[in-house]
């Protein structure tokens, strides 16, 4: 699995898309897949917006909007995010999670 942002640096207020890719064993798209993301440090009082279903369609792929918050407006600070397969039978080769710094 890979976990990508759009963007990777934003300021309060803003908001990206947040994409997690599946792929099974062989490495092709790995559809209907139940993905959850997680803020495992939120220092920004962000949030994180599922979309749909948070079921990978069939690119293997389950979006999420991320928008950080403005706990600390005029400092630097970083988020977690994390995607994580429930039900992953038969994806030999995919990790139980991925993580992303914004």
């Amino acid at each position: 699995m890979s976990l990508t942002a759009a963007s990777t640096s934003l300021s309060a207020g803003q908001s990206t898309i947040v994409t997690a890719t599946v792929t099974d064993g062989s490495g092709s798209p790995a559809s209907g897949q139940a993905l959850t993301f997680t803020l495992l440090e939120n220092n920004s009082g962000a949030t994180l917006t599922t979309l749909g279903l948070g079921v990978t369609d069939n690119s293997g792929q389950a979006l999420a909007i991320y928008k950080p918050g403005a706990n600390n407006p005029t400092t630097s600070v970083q988020d977690t995010i994390q995607a994580s397969v429930t039900g992953s039978t038969g994806l030999s080769s995919l990790p139980g999670y991925q993580a992303l710094l914004l």
